[in-house]
Formats: structure tokens, sequence, C-alpha cells
């Protein structure tokens, strides 16, 4: 088993997570969530000046705004970060009475996980996967295009 399969078989069991899959059920409990589930792991991308984007999310104006703001070089690739704020996945806590930080973390690295292979499968890109906890009860997990030396330069 490669050293990725190992890494998203130890995020998909955190320590201290009760249950084996005692109280899941296949990517949700009917056929709307569990496409829902899939259009999240699958998303349809749109390719907008240099960068991948995720099509249910994408705003050409904020896309332009980001990459216009690229005259105050920071450092960053514009693209990237362009891509990493739009294509951003909010983890939150709707259904639940707690919300379990480990578990949001779990899925925010599986998610990553098959974006980086769908990426590279479907798209021939490699991204770059940012996993974050924004407080006690949220986390997000997004992409961005890793660019080559020949494209940054």
């Amino acid at each position: 088993m490669s050293e990725d399969s190992q890494a998203l078989i130890k995020a998909l069991h955190p320590p201290g997570v009760p249950g084996e899959d005692d109280d899941v059920r296949f990517y949700g409990s009917n056929q709307r969530e569990t496409l829902a589930h899939y259009r999240l792991l699958f998303p349809e991308l749109i390719s907008y000046r240099g960068g991948l984007f995720v099509e249910r999310q994408f705003d050409k104006p904020l896309i332009d705004s980001l990459l216009d703001q690229a005259e105050f070089d920071t450092g960053e690739s514009p693209i990237a970060t362009a891509e990493e704020t739009i294509n951003s996945l909010g983890l939150l806590n709707e259904d639940e009475d707690e919300f379990d930080l480990a578990v949001a973390q779990a899925n925010a690295e599986a998610i990553g996980w098959v974006w980086k292979r769908w990426l590279r499968e479907t798209y021939a890109v490699e991204i770059e996967v940012i996993t974050a906890i924004v407080d006690a009860d949220q986390c997000y997990v997004t992409f961005r295009s890793l660019q080559s030396p020949e494209q940054q330069a």
C-alpha cells in the first residue's frame, strides 16, 4: 500500500473517534445525499485565466479581482491564491449536537486525497490540498494548482 493510501486510511480512522462505521450509512441516507457527496469529491471544473475552479463556486468578478490584485506582488502565485479562495469547501456541523473536529479533519483529508487523484487523472494537473481549522466548530479544505518552474517564470 502506498504512503498516500496509508495516510488516507489513517485519516479515515482517527484515534478517539468511537465506532467502526457502526452509525454511518453509505455516503448519506438517501440517493440525493449520496449524489451530493460524489459531486463534492468529483467537482466539475472551469478553466479560467490559467486556473481551475470548481464550477458551482465560480465567481468571475471575484476571480478577476483577485488576479488583478496581483500587481501588488505578495510573492504568492495569483492563480493559486484565486484557486484556493474559490475552491474552498467548508465543513460545518449542521445536524449533529456536537461538532467533532477529528471527524471533520478526517473528512477534509479524505476529500483532499480524492481531489489530488481526480485532478491528476482527469486534468493532468498537480494540486496542493490545504486543510485548515477555522474555529472550534468549522474547518475547510481547498486546493490550488502546483505550478512547474516553467509556468512560474
